[in-house]
């Protein structure tokens, strides 16, 4: 299996979120940690089975319980996290990352 590796924005915002859900209910922010480690751990096992975000570059796993999606591409040696982003606000911002 492939090691993970995270865009510093993808980082930011999931880091983001969490203070977020920290804020609103106590340690909520880690059962998003934990739904997130879940959705990494299928997209290590299988990373070819999710679908391809609309520019057919970069592929999106959804996170259960929570609404966001990860967006990442697989490369020669390793999965690059793009995007960990919020399904209702601002599509696409992540879309030229690399």
């Amino acid at each position: 299996m492939k090691p993970i590796d995270y865009h510093p924005g993808a980082r930011a915002e999931l880091f983001s979120a969490v203070r977020y859900y920290n804020s609103q209910q106590h340690l909520l922010g880690l059962d998003l940690l934990d739904e997130v480690d879940q959705v990494l751990a299928r997209i290590r096992q299988k990373p070819k089975s999710f679908s391809y975000h609309r520019t057919k570059k970069k592929r999106k796993a959804l996170v259960h319980r929570f609404p966001y999606s990860i967006y990442y591409h697989e490369q020669r040696s390793l999965i690059r996290i793009v995007a960990v982003a919020h399904q209702s606000r601002k599509p696409d911002y992540w879309i030229r990352r690399k």
